[in-house]
């Protein structure tokens, strides 16, 4: 399915947002801890699955490579005995994408900078 540049501009916020969303959608007497637990279950599930030898076994993670030019970027992966068997690349990014990547990677190398410190100061 292909979205139209008006459709990915609107779609694009909700995503980022989507957290955000349910709290406001309940009227602030809930969050969206669900979302987070089916994720967390499912990377588990995924994990376990590949460690056994499961064969195809892809999921994103945040791991280290140079895909965008960082110490550490999250992408697809294949999952194996041994942990990531493979780290897949970003595939084709349209106009959109390639422009909202440039814009993010300054505060990346900033965030992955805070994180490598933190790691090693503690």
């Amino acid at each position: 399915m292909h979205f139209t540049d008006e459709e990915i501009a609107k779609l694009t916020p909700r995503i980022q947002n989507a957290g955000t969303e349910v709290v406001e959608a309940k009227a602030g007497k809930g969050s969206a801890t669900l979302s987070m637990a089916f994720a967390a279950a499912r990377m588990g599930e995924s994990c376990l699955r590949g460690l056994m030898g499961e064969s195809g076994v892809v999921e994103c993670a945040y791991v280290a490579n140079t895909i965008a030019g960082l110490p550490f970027f999250a992408t697809k992966c294949t999952l194996g005995p041994q942990g990531i068997a493979q780290v897949h690349g970003l595939g084709p990014l349209s106009a959109f994408e390639a422009k909202a990547l440039e814009k993010a990677i300054p505060d990346l190398e900033k965030q992955i900078a805070k994180g490598v410190a933190f790691v090693k100061n503690n």
